[in-house]
């Protein structure tokens, strides 16, 4: 970096790229995970509970890559879409409304 940027345009420099690389990063596991794991990434799988759509199943890759997109909006726009789920009565986020999913806890699985 050049030296005469201030710290706060230095730090920019490498939170911009870093921020995207990072969205990219959660775009590719949560999407990748919902269909190729039966609606599990590693997180969910030791919890016990499984992304499933209004038929039961775990999402298509369609769907998973929407879902994902979406919650990159959910996030940005300071977490809002994630917040939903603390009141909703179902627990679902603004992302997973948008593509009729619900985080589930499946018996004997």
């Amino acid at each position: 970096a050049p030296k005469n940027l201030t710290l706060a345009q230095q730090l920019t420099l490498l939170a911009v790229p870093g921020a995207a690389l990072a969205g990219v990063l959660a775009f590719v596991y949560t999407t990748m995970f919902a269909f190729l794991w039966n609606g599990r990434t590693p997180g969910r799988r030791a919890l016990g509970i499984h992304l499933v759509d209004n038929s039961g199943h775990a999402p298509g890759p369609m769907r998973a890559l929407t879902r994902a997109g979406l919650s990159l909006v959910s996030f940005a726009l300071f977490l809002s879409g994630f917040w939903l789920a603390l009141f909703d009565r179902h627990g679902q986020t603004l992302h997973d409304k948008l593509t009729r999913t619900f985080v589930v806890r499946l018996d004997g699985v």
